[in-house]
């Protein structure tokens, strides 16, 4: 689920403890991923999807990076689990 590392599930998931993830509630057609394919925004080298071009500006990760507190890191602290 977006290769995100969080300490708890976001709003609109549950944690599925046979995953060991967290699911999304919502049914995935509601869902809106896709980018603005007109909007063009220099990102870091580690990140897919950015708000800016430093490496605390991602959005979502390029594999096999994971998302943790806006940067795209190699594994998931020890503290937090992958989505």
């Amino acid at each position: 689920y977006q290769n995100r590392c969080l300490l708890s599930c976001p709003t609109a998931t549950t944690y599925d403890s046979t995953k060991q993830e967290c699911v999304d509630d919502r049914d995935p057609s509601d869902v809106d991923v896709d980018p603005d394919p007109d909007q063009s925004i220099p990102c870091h080298s580690a990140c897919d999807l950015c708000s800016g071009p430093e490496e605390n500006q991602c959005l979502t990760c390029k594999s096999p990076f994971v998302f943790y507190q806006s940067r795209c890191v190699d594994a998931c602290p020890a503290s937090s689990y992958y989505e």
